[in-house]
Formats: structure tokens, sequence, C-alpha cells
């Protein structure tokens, strides 16, 4: 596996995991159930954005206001750990990529979770 595939599984998985329905009392079993109640939560929370920006930057929005339905890290040290953890980020990084990775954090989470509304590469 290269390591671009390897880090595309990694994100993606870790978003899985950050999608929670218990706000919502509603219980997700399956990676697909996970997907599909956060695009109904983002469509109905979220949609009349889409439109306006477009589905990616929308998201990347939505993201940035934290719901509730999907909590993903939205600390510096989080965002920051997590880059290293995945390798995206050596531990010894630069201001300026520590900036660059903090800059383009919810926009590439919003990217990878379109992706997996769309289908592509899925993790089990």
């Amino acid at each position: 596996m290269s390591k671009s595939s390897e880090l595309d599984q990694k994100v993606k998985r870790y978003i899985i995991d950050c999608i929670d329905g218990s706000g919502y009392d509603v219980e997700l079993k399956t990676t697909a159930e996970k997907i599909d109640f956060l695009r109904d939560c983002f469509e109905r929370e979220y949609g009349h954005e889409i439109k306006r920006q477009g589905q990616q930057k929308a998201l990347a929005e939505y993201f940035a206001g934290l719901p509730s339905c999907c909590t993903v890290a939205f600390y510096n040290t989080d965002i920051l750990a997590l880059a290293v953890e995945w390798g995206s980020l050596p531990e010894n990084a630069t201001e300026k990529q520590e900036d660059k990775i903090l800059e383009n954090w919810f926009s590439f989470i919003a990217a990878k979770t379109v992706q997996m509304f769309n289908g592509y590469r899925v993790p089990k």
C-alpha cells in the first residue's frame, strides 16, 4: 500500500470513528450507517450553504462549527499530534509546516468526507 493510500485510510477511519449519533438518539452500527448519518445531519443542518459555497467548502465550515454528530479534533495541539501520528508532519516540524496543517485541517477533513459520501475508498 502506498503512503498516500495509507494516509487516506487512516484519515477516513478517524472521521468514521468521530461520527456519533448518541446526541440524536441514533445507534450507528456500520460504517455505511455512520456516513449516511453524517451526510443527513450536514444536509439538514447546513444544506443551505451547499448551493452557495459548494459541498466541500460548506462541509469544511460545518466541521469548523463543531457539529455534535461528528467531533473531529479542533485544538491545534490535537490536530498537530494527529498529523505527526499519520506521518503528514515531522516531529520536529517548523512553525510554517505546522501553520499549513492547521490552515488546511477542516478543508482536508471535508475533502476526505466528501470522498466517502461519494463511495470512494471507504474503509471497511
